[in-house]
Parts: C-alpha cells; sequence; structure tokens
C-alpha cells in the first residue's frame, strides 16, 4: 500500500552556519521497505579551514534501530573512525522501557593513532543504566575500561580503569583552548 509511504531528499550544495560552511549536505528518508531509514553525510569546513565529513545511516525495524556512523577530520590532527551498533526497544516487567544496546568492533584514528573498541552491549532502563565490557584501547598500551552498573542503589557500582591515557589525545578531542599540559592517566575509578 503506497499510500503510507513517505520519502524525503535534502540536498544541499553549500551553506553556512555559525561560521561554518557545510558542503554537500545530503538527507534522505524514507519507509519503503518495511521500516524507516536515514542516510545523511556532509562535509564542514570551520573558520580554521579544518575539513570534518560526517555520515549516518540508520534503519528502523520491528522495534530496532540499527546504526552506523562514520567520520573523518584533516591530515594535521587525523582523526576517522566508525561505529555501529544496535539498539532494541521493549519493557520490563515492571512496564518500563528498556533500551538494550549492542556495538559491533570498531576502529577510531585519534591524531594519527589507531584505536579499537571491543563489542560492549548497554541496557538503560528509568532504575539503572549498565554497561558490560566497554573497551577501548590502543596497542594494549593505553585503555579506557567500563563495566558495571549505575542505579539508585548502594549495591551496585560502576567500574571506570584508565590505563596510560595520553592527556594530549583528551585535549585534542575537546579542543579546549588556552590549556597546555601533558601527561598520562592511570587508575581505577568506582561509582556507586
Amino acid at each position: 500500500d503506497h499510500t503510507k509511504e513517505i520519502g524525503l531528499s535534502v540536498l544541499a550544495p553549500s551553506l553556512m552556519y555559525n561560521e561554518n560552511e557545510i558542503n554537500n549536505l545530503s538527507i534522505l528518508c524514507d519507509n519503503s521497505h518495511d521500516g524507516f531509514s536515514i542516510n545523511a553525510g556532509a562535509i564542514i569546513a570551520n573558520r580554521e579551514g579544518v575539513n570534518h565529513s560526517a555520515s549516518l545511516i540508520a534503519n528502523a525495524h520491528d522495534d530496532n534501530i540499527n546504526l552506523g556512523i562514520t567520520w573523518n577530520s584533516s591530515p594535521e590532527h587525523f582523526f576517522e573512525g566508525s561505529l555501529y551498533a544496535n539498539a532494541h526497544f521493549d519493557y520490563t516487567d515492571e512496564e518500563d522501557l528498556r533500551i538494550t544496546i549492542e556495538s559491533d568492533s570498531s576502529q577510531a584514528i585519534i591524531n594519527h593513532s589507531a584505536w579499537d573498541l571491543t563489542p560492549f552491549k548497554a541496557i538503560i532502563t528509568p532504575q539503572q543504566t549498565a554497561i558490560h565490557n566497554f573497551f577501548f584501547e590502543k596497542d594494549s598500551t593505553q585503555y579506557l575500561k567500563i563495566d558495571g552498573n549505575i542505579a539508585n542503589t548502594t549495591t551496585d557500582t560502576l567500574q571506570v580503569e584508565l590505563r596510560n591515557i595520553d592527556l594530549s589525545y583528551l585535549l585534542s578531542l575537546v579542543q579546549l583552548k588556552g590549556i597546555d599540559f601533558g601527561g598520562n592517566i592511570n587508575g581505577h575509578i568506582k561509582a556507586a
């Protein structure tokens, strides 16, 4: 039945937003394949002349959203990566919404260094957020590891482990101007 189909195509060769030039913007949406899909992408040039490109592919069907995100940026501080995940929506026995997110393994390039993300799982309900096996590492020499639960009870804990994380990576990600310090972070954080 074609009366329930929707399609949207937005193509813009160039536009300006907050002193950033957005080129080759495309947004394509439709529900013609027994679900809803979005495909979007753009290249953003900021006022410093740094180009960033990103794309998004999402398909929603039967209480699931399959998501793929890719990005890359300029050669000076080279960032590139992809993330693919599935989100499943259902209800707990108490009839609260539960979102279960499962990721595929993926890789990101941060300042010319390869970082690997292992598959992980997150479960989100109004009462708690559980993260299982989140592990983001560079050559087994630097990593961020997250595992556990955040909830309204004192028995649930979230464990975060940092090993040899270079602060210059963090500062380059958040692009804080006027802050210049370095070193490596090691430690354990336990949130209850």
